[in-house]
């Protein structure tokens, strides 16, 4: 009860909604946390946690898990690149949600990506985030120099053949992202616990953040992307996660044999 009693306490004070995220995932983490304080004591780090807003984000950037690579896992985002942009080619606007952005790698992936299809200039990126220092840091559009071998790796990987370095500003410790493919990104705090539909989509990508979801959320979130998607949208999931379990499924087809990549089919 001490335990469940942490969320409900965090979420009055600060409104920030974990109550039904894995509580497995939820214990592993207030655990870790727990012992880099060095406070043995759930009830004591309770207490901490709500008059210290200082340990609270450090707990909240556990929780959210910022693991984010640019064109991470790059057979997703070659299948991105070769059939599904092609596919939301013949709308003259593109409007495209990365829900769970983090910092934006993904956000930036997929703007380039736009770029080299030639769909850029007529598509609007929403990368959203509960996290608004991450998001803060995603606007910024600097990208960690000790990342960058790995994102080159991935570009070229997910089928870029360009110079990779010519979409970046290189500084002695980070590389920034040209500003022009951050015009067309809004960055923006969405709770998929309790927020609901902003806009319609052609594509949503959520990947590798419904595997922290209890099934009551999971269900949540995925019932809003399922409001949110245009008739025919795309719906791209993690590569450990599935509709397989959830009531939605009838509303998809599988649109890749081993991507979790599914087409909203009315």
């Amino acid at each position: 009860m001490e335990f469940k009693g942490l969320f409900h306490n965090i979420y009055a004070k600060y409104g920030y909604d974990f109550r039904n995220y894995s509580k497995a995932s939820l214990k592993r983490r207030v655990d870790w946390r727990m012992h880099k304080e060095r406070i043995p004591c759930l009830e004591t780090f309770r207490n901490r946690v709500l008059d210290d807003e200082t340990l609270f984000s450090r707990l909240v950037d556990d929780l959210l898990i910022g693991v984010t690579q640019m064109f991470r896992d790059p057979s997703f985002f070659k299948h991105l690149r070769e059939k599904i942009l092609p596919a939301l080619a013949p709308f003259p606007h593109i409007r495209i949600w990365s829900a769970g952005t983090s910092t934006g790698e993904e956000a930036y992936s997929l703007a380039i990506l736009l770029e080299e299809a030639g769909l850029y200039e007529r598509s609007l990126i929403y990368a959203t985030d509960l996290s608004d220092p991450r998001l803060k840091r995603a606007a910024e559009g600097h990208i960690s120099m000790r990342n960058m071998a790995r994102n080159t790796s991935n570009y070229y990987s997910s089928g870029g053949v360009k110079p990779f370095s010519q979409y970046f500003e290189i500084t002695e410790d980070h590389a920034v992202i040209d500003p022009y493919f951050r015009k067309n990104l809004v960055f923006s705090t969405h709770c998929l616990a309790n927020d609901w539909v902003f806009n319609e989509f052609h594509l949503i990508l959520c990947r590798n953040v419904l595997i922290y979801f209890d099934p009551h959320l999971g269900a949540r979130a995925l019932s809003l992307f399922t409001e949110s998607l245009t008739k025919r949208g795309f719906l791209c999931l993690g590569s450990k996660e599935s509709l397989i379990s959830f009531q939605v499924r009838d509303f998809y087809e599988k649109a890749h044999h081993s991507e979790k990549v599914y087409r909203k089919l009315f």
